[in-house]
């Protein structure tokens, strides 16, 4: 049976050495992090970004200029991503 785990440590630094040291070269869980550089181009099975930083970036999307499916497909996932944050608020509501 697998078990679920969250693994959550301080460091000094931000750098690509010091996520290396504590996940490995070969990271086979999923990772869940911010949108900081370092989180990306490593070998990691599977990521999850930060839904806040998501939204943030694809409001920046809708203030593009130009005519194309940006601002369409930017409003399609400001939609879903809010309604994560209710649905989570609900539960929450929920359990407490």
């Amino acid at each position: 049976m697998e078990r679920d785990s969250v693994y959550s440590r301080g460091a000094d630094t931000r750098g690509r050495v010091e996520l290396e040291t504590m996940l490995g070269t070969e990271f086979a869980g999923v990772l869940s992090s911010d949108d900081f550089s370092v989180y990306n181009g490593g070998t990691i099975t599977a990521q999850q970004k930060c839904l806040a930083h998501l939204r943030r970036h694809f409001k920046k999307v809708l203030g593009l200029p130009g005519n194309n499916n940006n601002a369409a497909v930017a409003q399609i996932f400001l939609s879903l991503i809010d309604e994560a944050f209710i649905a989570h608020e609900s539960g929450a509501k929920d359990e407490g």
